[in-house]
């Protein structure tokens, strides 16, 4: 299952074939998700780096195995290596082509790790 936490409500009609949940709040993930849980959530954060690094951290250590992808509309190197020493699974932009998106999934379904190519 996917779920995607989102001001931008777009995740779940780009994803074709994946099943997905598009949730209200971040909260609300807490509510759907099982300390067990392996699934893949893509998170659209608009929040100060502070706070995404907060909701990340605070979800890993209610689900550690747990795959975050985070999107944001201005990510940044420096934003994104915190993250993914964090554990996050995936770091990108939050107006990525559907194409990339479904690459990004497939990447994290299979135990990998994604960023934009500017990160690398």
């Amino acid at each position: 299952m996917l779920f995607s936490v989102s001001k931008a409500k777009y995740f779940h009609t780009t994803m074709q074939n994946l099943t997905c949940k598009v949730l209200p709040s971040f909260d609300a993930l807490f509510e759907t998700l099982s300390p067990r849980s392996l699934d893949v959530v893509f998170l659209h954060l608009e929040d100060e780096p502070k706070t995404v690094y907060a909701h990340c951290k605070e979800l890993l250590s209610f689900a550690p195995q747990l795959k975050i992808v985070v999107f944001r509309s201005n990510p940044n190197a420096l934003e994104g290596c915190s993250l993914l020493k964090l554990g996050v699974k995936g770091y990108a932009h939050a107006m990525s082509h559907p194409e990339i998106m479904k690459h990004i999934c497939q990447s994290v379904e299979h135990k990998n790790v994604w960023v934009y190519p500017e990160l690398m």
